[in-house]
């Protein structure tokens, strides 16, 4: 008795909403945001300035999978095994790039944060 939400998205011509939009949408009748428009807020912030360059080019990789595919893609390490990636070496060194796993979680979930902050100061 599941629901499938890319179903009811393309339905209502938002498929290239984020799921938590969408169920806000439904539920609360609060206009959602695009993917798109995420990141792009994501961008306006000054999140990426605390990253080497190398941290930071992995991060926008991810916000654009985000853009893309959404939150889930980059919340699995494996996203790191993909062809983007290559250029950084092997997901463990990339992790190093961070200075450990523990910080490299530490920044998806910063920028999932990012990403779900409702206006930009």
């Amino acid at each position: 008795m599941g629901i499938d939400l890319s179903v009811l998205k393309k339905e209502q011509n938002l498929a290239d909403v984020d799921d938590f939009d969408f169920i806000c949408y439904v539920a609360y009748g609060k206009k959602p945001l695009t993917r798109a428009q995420r990141a792009k807020n994501v961008m306006k912030q000054d999140f990426f300035s605390k990253y080497s360059d190398d941290a930071k080019a992995v991060l926008e990789i991810l916000l654009d999978k985000y853009r893309n595919q959404g939150i889930t893609e980059i919340e699995d390490t494996r996203v790191l095994s993909l062809a983007e990636f290559e250029a950084f070496g092997k997901p463990s060194r990339i992790v190093k790039l961070f200075g450990g796993k523990a910080n490299y979680e530490k920044a998806i979930k910063e920028l999932a944060e990012a990403l779900y902050l409702d206006e930009v100061g």
